[in-house]
């Protein structure tokens, strides 16, 4: 890492006067060899295919550091030993601000009084969630944990009812025991399952398959799976759709817009699901023809 400015001495510092902030993280962990080191900070890159099927990712997180880094005048680098553990370091550029409290003058308060109120947002209204009747009842499939619990919470909060899973094989083994066609539920069926793509020990995609699989053999009712992705590529989101996915949100989403996504998908599969069901009109060959009313009236 370059050598930095020397810091200015105590109590030299002004407003707005350059500075850089350094920030190192050791660990002890199985470090890294020259060639996984080659291999860090590039995009969609990871150490080694075991990363993935263990902690999962799309290998864009170093990468991005780097990019961040860079923006604000800095750089990060890592220091690494194999067996023996890593350091993470890196430096931005800053300035500094006041810091001490100043009393609010009259023009500030003049200001904060002609500034309009905040309008809230009130997503569970909005929503034909919040009426009366049975709220959806949703599965969360997602690996990071952070996520997971956020999303299941920020359901919660709208009246919907959810189950989490890590994994895709996780996620199946719950779909399997709620909505199997050749064994008596155990659970609640889900009214809509939000998956994932990228997951370590089996990924979206592939769970998916074997939903529709089971589907199509008629072992399993059929399920609303929305997939949810950081992924924006357009090739991607068709890849997603042609494997089964009834639609793809990308990350970072809305509350309020996946909501309406759900709802609007939930709609429309009842609404196919009623078409279904609903009597065939008679057949033209079956109707008699208009000869053999007029015979029939002679």
């Amino acid at each position: 890492m370059p050598r930095l400015p020397d810091s200015p001495a105590p109590g030299t510092l002004k407003d707005d006067m350059p500075v850089y902030l350094y920030v190192a993280v050791t660990d002890t962990g199985p470090g890294l060899t020259p060639k996984e080191l080659e291999l860090l900070f590039q995009r969609f890159s990871q150490v080694s295919p075991k990363t993935h099927t263990v902690f999962g990712g799309s290998g864009l997180g170093l990468f991005v550091c780097r990019k961040i880094t860079e923006l604000m005048g800095g750089r990060i680098e890592v220091a690494s030993e194999h067996g023996k553990g890593s350091t993470f370091r890196f430096f931005i550029e800053a300035r500094t601000c006041q810091t001490s409290k100043r009393p609010a003058s009259i023009d500030d308060v003049e200001m904060a009084e002609a500034r309009p109120p905040i309008k809230r947002r009130h997503t569970a209204t909005k929503m034909g969630f919040a009426g009366p009747g049975p709220k959806p009842h949703v599965l969360i499939v997602e690996d990071n944990l952070i996520n997971q619990t956020v999303l299941a919470r920020q359901l919660k909060h709208v009246g919907l009812t959810c189950e989490v899973a890590s994994n895709g094989l996780e996620a199946l083994e719950k779909v399997r025991r709620v909505s199997s066609l050749t064994q008596p539920p155990q659970g609640q069926p889900f009214d809509c399952i939000l998956m994932d793509l990228e997951m370590p020990v089996m990924d979206g995609l592939t769970a998916l398959r074997h939903i529709r699989e089971e589907e199509a053999a008629g072992t399993l009712a059929l399920n609303l799976v929305i997939a949810l992705t950081g992924n924006a590529r357009q090739g991607q989101i068709d890849e997603a759709k042609a494997a089964g996915m009834d639609e793809v949100v990308i990350k970072p989403y809305r509350l309020d817009d996946l909501l309406h996504k759900i709802e609007e998908m939930m709609r429309i599969r009842a609404t196919a699901a009623a078409a279904a069901q609903a009597p065939a009109p008679p057949s033209l060959e079956r109707l008699p023809s208009s000869d053999s009313v007029e015979m029939n009236e002679a």
